[in-house]
Formats: C-alpha cells, sequence, structure tokens
C-alpha cells in the first residue's frame, strides 16, 4: 500500500521580493547617483591630497612649461 503525500509551497513572499528586485533594476536612477556621489568625493579628496586616490601615489609636478602658463594667467 502507497501513501499519498501532497507538498504545498507558499511562494508569495518571494514573488515579492523578485518583483522589489526586477523593480529596482528597471530605474537605475538612485544607484547612478550614489556612484556618481563616490566618484565626486574620490575626485575631490584627490585633488586635496594632489595624489591618485585608487594607489595614493602623489602626483607628479607639473612641467615647466605648465608652471609658467599658470604664472602668467595668475
Amino acid at each position: 500500500m502507497s501513501e499519498l503525500v501532497k507538498i504545498s509551497i507558499s511562494d508569495e513572499a518571494l514573488r515579492a521580493a523578485l518583483g522589489r528586485l526586477i523593480a529596482s533594476l528597471t530605474d537605475t536612477t538612485p544607484t547612478m547617483r550614489a556612484i556618481s556621489e563616490i566618484m565626486v568625493d574620490a575626485s575631490a579628496r584627490a585633488f586635496e591630497q594632489t595624489a591618485d586616490p585608487a594607489t595614493g601615489a602623489p602626483w607628479q609636478p607639473l612641467s615647466a612649461s605648465r608652471q609658467r602658463q599658470r604664472a602668467k594667467k595668475g
């Protein structure tokens, strides 16, 4: 004699979560805004520290001709 086994799965919560995930992937504005803020901050820090933001290596000094150009402009 075999017994009948019935399995019932409630996946409403999973479907709702997947729906929210899909919706968030459709509008990338919040993600892009956050990324752009990070990039602006990294650029500002690079100029403040005069160093590469990724490596921390200092920037090379300006060439003599560029220093002259800046001196002319004040």
